[in-house]
């Protein structure tokens, strides 16, 4: 994919490859420590963050976000293959540069694609560095996404 500045495709997938990152570090054994979620643990995070992605995959394929179970129910071990997978189908639907002049509808209403992208860009962002929370790791987020996000 190519993205010109101001293309909201560049910022979310910034965004995600630092929360696949943070997926990959994941051990199996912290799967069922909290996070900064209350309502998640571990591994209802990781679960949150492949049903997110399918739910846009979904949304960028002109189908109902409903369709997808949130949290996945599909999250075991191998959390960052799922991730990846769901992350993969991602960017295929997102590819397409005809989708850049589309509207959403989405359950809550209606957004445009710089809405869209630009909010779950900000989903990704936060979740990154709960997953450096719970997993102890270091983690530096590009501080543009980070300074949006807080924003």
């Amino acid at each position: 994919m190519t993205y010109t500045s101001t293309d909201p495709r560049r910022q979310i997938c910034a965004a995600l490859d630092q929360t696949q990152r943070q997926v990959d570090a994941v051990h199996p054994s912290q799967l069922a420590l909290p996070t900064p979620c209350a309502e998640f643990d571990l591994k209802m995070l990781l679960a949150h963050l492949v049903a997110v992605l399918r739910k846009l995959t979904l949304v960028g394929d002109g189908r109902d976000m409903t369709l997808v179970t949130d949290p996945a129910n599909d999250v075991v071990e191998e959390c960052a293959d799922v991730f990846r997978s769901a992350r993969s189908e991602f960017d295929q639907v997102w590819a397409a540069d005809g989708k850049l002049g589309e509207d959403f509808a989405l359950v809550w209403g209606t957004m445009t694609r710089n809405e869209l992208l630009d909010a779950y860009t900000h989903e990704f962002t936060v979740h990154a560095w709960d997953l450096a929370q719970v997993t102890g790791r270091r983690v530096e987020l590009d501080p543009v996404l980070a300074h949006a996000a807080l924003d």
